[in-house]
């Protein structure tokens, strides 16, 4: 039996910039949530840098490894569309890479499933 970690989290700043401009594919991301109940065994996500320093604030939701409790964990962004409409209504400059001007890449470490409670 799989045992699933569902929740929900607060994030300050929904619009981070994105590591991902060095190989062209965005220049900012936005992830509307934490975590995967897919588990996909080719996943590139636990094993970045993002999943190894959260692993402190995951193990105090329930998470006993984030890497490789991949696919068993899943917690949604709260007010994820405030937050955005709030951080895009300020932004003045955005980041010029060979990408493009500001590209942005929705759920670049998550997939999201439908969740029934």
């Amino acid at each position: 039996m799989k045992i699933m970690i569902t929740g929900t989290e607060t994030i300050v700043n929904p619009l981070q910039k994105s590591a991902l401009n060095k190989k062209s594919l965005c220049d900012y991301v936005v992830n509307i949530a934490s975590g995967c109940l897919h588990g996909c065994t080719f996943c590139y996500v636990p094993s970045t840098p993002s999943i190894r320093t959260q692993q402190k604030r995951l193990h105090q939701k329930g998470v006993d490894n984030p890497q490789l409790d991949w696919g068993k964990y899943l917690f949604i962004r709260e007010e994820i569309p405030e937050k955005l409409e709030n951080v895009l209504a300020r932004k003045r400059k955005w980041e010029n890479t060979p990408s493009g001007k500001g590209v942005v890449l929705l759920c670049s470490g998550t997939d999201l499933i439908k969740i029934n409670k």
